[in-house]
């Protein structure tokens, strides 16, 4: 009768999920489709670069796919256009440092130059534009000077 009930137990349990490991398992198995879909499908080429971008994607979904490489595969670039005369660091210098290839998130690189871009002069059109297997997305952001004397806001520019 023991032996019976240990049974009839041990084929229970070998019939229960083990819902840890599919926990474990599942993004493990979508973040793989979504890197091996990244050269072949417009549509996911078009939602990575977006996430790259800051743009469209709610923080939760874009730290939930942070294990996903973003930036690297693509080319990228800034482009930092200047509307006021408000600069006091020289034009060439101006030209120069914005207007580059990146290599990092586009947030990283507006507070990495977060002086910079005050000494050249705000209010500033950031255009991002990246471009990956004949994908390319732009996206614009507008920085105005915040209420303190140092600091933006960055808002994104639809246009």
């Amino acid at each position: 009768m023991w032996s019976t009930n240990s049974k009839s137990c041990a084929s229970h349990k070998a019939r229960d999920r083990d819902w840890l490991a599919v926990c474990i398992v599942a993004p493990i198995v979508w973040y793989s489709a979504a890197i091996l879909l990244l050269p072949l499908s417009g549509t996911v080429r078009e939602a990575a670069i977006g996430r790259f971008h800051l743009a469209g994607w709610p923080f939760g979904a874009w730290a939930l796919l942070q294990p996903l490489p973003s930036m690297y595969n693509f080319e990228n670039r800034w482009d930092v256009t200047f509307t006021t005369g408000a600069r006091t660091a020289p034009a060439e210098d101006c030209e120069k440092a914005f207007h580059a290839f990146v290599n990092h998130h586009v947030f990283n690189r507006v507070l990495l130059y977060r002086a910079a871009l005050e000494r050249c002069g705000l209010p500033a059109t950031v255009r991002f534009h990246t471009t990956y297997r004949g994908t390319t997305v732009e996206t614009r952001y507008r920085l105005t000077r915040g209420p303190d004397a140092h600091g933006f806001i960055v808002t994104h520019d639809p246009e």
